[in-house]
């Protein structure tokens, strides 16, 4: 029997999602003595493409090496060193997904900090594309394409599960089609479960 695999989104339409890029695209280009120590308003997705670096995330250590991304939800702390002789390089974009334009879509998951992302021999020339093509000052139209191609992919494989207050309570019309898209997408993911479907 063929596995059935779904997607994570698979039940949100795409015109309900919003994405914004706050800011141009950071080419992460550290040598040894680089270090952060910062929060941002906004959520942050960074993508190892050489080097190495390690990160203190609310009590979690994270390394971070080619292949391997990690989101920084919004208003989190962190602190990040370069941990390798050769440059540490990547690339950090903040950004913004909303749902119906109210709902921050990422606060209703439960996502892991990071991922080794699977499919990277494909998708690191993704990444050096994002990177290379990259406006310094602003952000373009494909920069936002393939970002959300990116943090797709990102997320099918950090996703946890959907926060309770997702899809227990419904007081607003938008929370009632956010629930209703959350059980569609996880019939799609496993339509044989039982506990789903009945």
């Amino acid at each position: 029997m063929d596995e059935t695999e779904g997607s994570v989104l698979g039940g949100i339409p795409m015109q309900a999602l919003a994405l914004n890029l706050t800011r141009s695209t950071i080419r992460m280009q550290h040598s040894q003595t680089w270090s952060i120590d910062k929060s941002n308003r906004v959520h942050d997705l960074v993508i190892c493409l050489s080097g190495r670096g390690i990160y203190e995330v609310e009590g979690q250590t994270v390394e971070l090496e080619p292949g391997s991304a990690m989101l920084l939800p919004a208003g989190t702390r962190f602190v990040g060193r370069s941990a390798s002789v050769e440059a540490y390089t990547g690339v950090a974009q903040h950004f913004t997904l909303d749902l119906f334009g109210r709902l921050d879509l990422i606060a209703q998951m439960d996502l892991a900090l990071s991922v080794k992302l699977a499919r990277w021999d494909m998708l690191e020339k993704v990444v050096r594309h994002f990177r290379e093509t990259a406006p310094p000052y602003s952000t373009s139209l494909q920069q936002h394409h393939v970002f959300m191609f990116l943090l797709i992919e990102f997320i099918e494989q950090a996703f946890i599960g959907w926060r309770e207050q997702s899809v227990g309570t419904v007081a607003n019309p938008d929370q009632l089609s956010l629930a209703i898209m959350v059980a569609a997408s996880q019939i799609a993911a496993d339509p044989l479960n039982e506990a789903i479907t009945s």
